[in-house]
């Protein structure tokens, strides 16, 4: 568990929809975070009922 949480500020922007598997032309139907779902839950992480999305920071 987190017990200090560190705030940051930014601006959201729709991506290439690669990892939520929303891209049209994405080579990854189910998007690529679907992809990696298994070993995330092999490893006790249970992910599934969260939105699949991914941020980017850039600077």
């Amino acid at each position: 568990m987190i017990d200090k949480w560190q705030v940051v500020s930014g601006v959201v922007q729709q991506g290439h929809q690669i990892a939520s598997g929303w891209a049209n032309d994405s080579p990854y139907p189910k998007g690529s975070i679907a992809m990696q779902m298994p070993y995330f839950q092999a490893l006790g992480l249970d992910l599934s009922t969260l939105f699949q999305a991914g941020l980017v920071h850039r600077w």
